[in-house]
């Protein structure tokens, strides 16, 4: 796991636990304008809250895979979050660097 996907867990998930379960949620960042950011939060995994931390730590980086919040851009080859994507293909950073887009 590289630095990129260590920090995305770190920033774009998060567990609650209560005693009922404990649950895994994911970030999803939307745009009000260019320079106005908000992140929802959406439950994604519930576990037992009797659940080991290895079982909690491999679902979190599990996260990662799902398409709905994640995509890996084709050019620079980093994974982001959705709302960090210029496009399917390419992130914001890409979008700026290489294709001359201004946000």
């Amino acid at each position: 796991m590289n630095s990129n996907d260590i920090d995305l867990i770190k920033d774009m998930t998060r567990v609650i636990v209560s005693p009922e379960a404990i649950v895994l949620e994911v970030a999803e960042v939307h745009w009000l304008t260019p320079h106005s950011p908000f992140t929802v939060w959406h439950p994604v995994v519930v576990l037992s809250p009797s659940s080991p931390q290895e079982k909690i730590e491999a679902s979190r980086k599990s996260l990662l895979t799902r398409k709905k919040f994640f995509a890996t851009c084709a050019e620079c080859g980093r994974r982001s979050i959705k709302g960090h994507m210029h496009s399917e293909s390419f992130c914001m950073s890409c979008a700026e660097v290489n294709n001359d887009i201004a946000y």
